[in-house]
């Protein structure tokens, strides 16, 4: 056994140091080891340091272990030369002593000890410089030993382990940056001249930068990310997007990586829902097994010819002269649906399908919302129905609402729609239209605002690592779409209305904002529409019902695109509930419920807008420099008129000083663009010119 006790009477008399003038003495400074002589010892000490300064500091900063003891009437040159010989015996001692040997041979025995009772169990009679040597190893030691003054406490092997990875992760950290450092300058040479040819990586170091770079494009913002990132890009200009431009580079993704997925966590596509295999044939099973037969309603459903995630049907009795019966009829995902397992949290995250230029990724599995819960006709699907009596004029008379199995008739397209309507050849088509434009009145009475603009459709074909560019102006079905916007707003103000009556709670879509009664209309025109929306606030999403301005409606409470977006999904799961007898979740659990959904439909709306627009700004650049594009002027402010492409249906800001002559807000003006950055939303404006310049 060491002799701890005698290590307990070493501590003592080591706190009281003999110092006196001529003491060589040693003490940190910037976490620095710095040998100095004791000039005076009033007050403070006064020290004349190695570096022959003359310094004030406090007896506290003197280390545990002092002397030899100087003559004091030597000249202040042979103080500092016996320094130096006293300072380099000291480091050749330290040179030769294994601290890690010590830790083994004292940590089972003592927590914590002085430097002396150190030295003498490796020195028979230890001298000023032996202490002072293995002092000086024992403070750079930090992994096995901490000085906190006077004593060296003594780390367990736990800590030691510990701390020993901690050393080896930060090599390899060193080693990741000083790799990664010099690979990205390549990589960013390899931007300007394609020929540069990259590195081979280790594997380890490659897999880690990929891993930070892919990192960088979904959370560019981390602190985290930035500490580290910061240094590999450091000869780098710094640019937004960068992470995103060297991964890139370096083909980690392709061309028009989507990174908004990433930065939103919303994974593209349909293998996500692989591991929900099980969980999705206990709902098949489910769905088949009490499976019923269907009411004899020949329902219709209109959509555009690529619709796969069909939710809503119609069918209507009567005539103009006795009225209507109205039966529309939803989707019904919900059947069989556990709410709070992984497979629902994971759809709540994805909280609505993104229909995007390059495709569609839909919110449910493929498996529920394109096949099963798809209203296909000629198959047998669950379906909340809605029962509408309506007057010869289109005014609501009674409503009811019940769940059951619906058989669609046929899955029409706009264009069929469009064309049987105009050629008069389908009564019920006839019918619903008729009764579509007087809701639409209805509304208009109201106070609706109606927006008519046509949206050009982006289409994509792919070339090699590239896309060929199109906007396409879309054929406009005034008619067919007419029909299901509106029977989709008389659905959901239905829903509210019915929630309130019998209390149940829903999650409701408002806008409780008071709109001037001009506002009220059908508007066309680009300069009256841009002025109209800056009227119109966002709507919220809340659990108490106020009233839909810009629809024209008391209440609005979603529930027709169940298959698409989570908040009709679940207002779907409430309605079942009522219908069912069985107690709907609480308005205090609805509630809780929105912080989230508010997040995620921020994220998902984000995404369906930029990346639009991201298309439309590449098209652009794409043809810049072969045509002018026409743009209407639609607002001033201090500086820039804002003007709309009609065409292309796309907003820019244009410097006030481009323009010459008059200026007033629907003229039509002929740009030239200088420079378009689809990536960072940036587009600038060149020339400006009149209308009657020729394109």
């Amino acid at each position: 056994m060491f002799p701890v006790l005698k290590n307990k009477v070493l501590r003592i008399v080591n706190n009281q140091l003999n110092l006196k003038p001529g003491c060589i003495v040693e003490y940190l400074h910037s976490n620095q080891l710095n040998i100095g002589s004791i000039l005076s010892t009033e007050k403070n000490l006064t020290l004349i340091t190695q570096q022959n300064r003359t310094i004030k500091i406090t007896k506290s900063r003197i280390l545990p272990w002092i002397g030899p003891y100087l003559k004091q009437d030597l000249l202040r040159q042979d103080i500092l030369d016996k320094m130096q010989i006293i300072h380099a015996e000291r480091e050749k001692i330290k040179s030769k002593i294994n601290t890690e040997e010590i830790w083994q041979l004292v940590h089972e025995e003592v927590e914590e000890c002085s430097v002396h009772w150190l030295a003498e169990l490796l020195w028979e009679t230890p001298d000023a410089n032996h202490v002072a040597g293995l002092g000086r190893a024992l403070v750079e030691d930090k992994i096995h030993f901490k000085f906190v003054n006077p004593n060296f406490k003594i780390f367990s092997p736990d800590i030691v382990e510990n701390k020993l990875n901690q050393l080896k992760q930060a090599e390899i950290e060193r080693k990741i940056i000083d790799a990664g450092r010099r690979f990205f300058n390549i990589l960013w040479e390899k931007r300007q001249n394609p020929k540069v040819e990259l590195p081979d990586l280790e594997e380890n170091i490659r897999n880690e930068l990929v891993l930070f770079l892919k990192k960088g494009i979904a959370n560019p913002d981390n602190k985290g990310f930035q500490s580290k990132w910061k240094k590999l890009t450091q000869d780098i200009p710094d640019q937004p997007h960068l992470p995103l431009i060297l991964a890139q580079i370096w083909n980690l993704v392709p061309k028009h990586y989507n990174y908004l997925l990433d930065q939103a966590d919303y994974k593209w596509g349909d293998e996500w829902s692989e591991k929900f295999k099980k969980e999705i044939q206990k709902i098949k099973d489910n769905f088949y097994r009490i499976q019923g037969n269907p009411e004899q309603i020949p329902f219709i459903s209109i959509d555009s010819a690529s619709t796969k995630d069909i939710d809503d049907a119609f069918y209507i009795e009567g005539t103009e002269e006795t009225g209507y019966t109205l039966y529309l009829a939803f989707a019904y995902p919900i059947l069989g649906w556990q709410f709070e397992t992984e497979l629902d949290k994971e759809v709540a995250k994805r909280t609505s399908s993104l229909y995007l230029p390059e495709g569609t990724t839909h919110m449910l599995p493929e498996e529920l919302g394109t096949d099963l819960f798809s209203l296909h006709a000629k198959k047998i699907k669950p379906g909340l129905i809605i029962k509408i009596d309506l007057s010869p004029s289109g005014t609501i008379k009674s409503y009811e609402l019940k769940k059951s199995w619906i058989k669609v008739a046929s899955n029409l397209t706009y264009k069929e729609v469009e064309s049987l309507i105009e050629q008069k050849k389908d009564p019920q088509l006839i019918s619903a239209h008729k009764i579509a434009e007087r809701l639409r009145e209805q509304r208009l009475e109201k106070g609706a605002v109606i927006i008519e603009r046509l949206e050009p459709i982006i289409v994509l074909t792919p070339m090699q690592d590239d896309y060929e560019i199109d906007l396409i102006q879309p054929e406009p079905y005034n008619k067919a779409q007419l029909i299901v916007s509106e029977f989709m707003i008389l659905a959901n103000s239905i829903a509210a209305k019915w929630a309130q009556t019998k209390d149940i709670p829903l999650i409701f879509r408002n806008q409780d904002i008071s709109l001037p009664r001009e506002s009220s209309g059908i508007w066309r025109d680009p300069v009256k529409i841009y002025g109209i929306i800056k009227l119109l606030s966002a709507t919220t999403i809340e659990t108490i019902p106020r009233p839909h301005a810009s629809l024209g409606t008391e209440g609005y409470a979603p529930i027709t695109s169940p298959l698409r977006r989570y908040i009709d999904f679940l207002n779907i799961a409430q309605i079942d509930r009522a219908l069912g007898g069985n107690a709907p979740w609480s308005k205090e659990k609805l509630e809780s419920m929105l912080p989230y959904l508010n997040v995620r439909l921020q994220e998902a709306t984000k995404i369906q807008k930029f990346r639009t627009r991201y298309w439309k700004l590449l098209y652009l650049k794409r043809y810049s420099k072969k045509k002018n594009w026409q743009a209407i002027v639609v607002d001033r402010d201090t500086q820039n008129y804002t003007m709309i492409l009609p065409i292309e249906q796309l907003l820019v800001k244009v410097p006030q000083s481009l323009f010459r002559g008059e200026v007033f807000l629907g003229k039509k003006f002929w740009l030239r663009f200088n420079k378009i950055d689809p990536l960072n939303n940036i587009i600038k404006i060149k020339k400006v010119e009149e209308e009657t310049w020729k394109n």
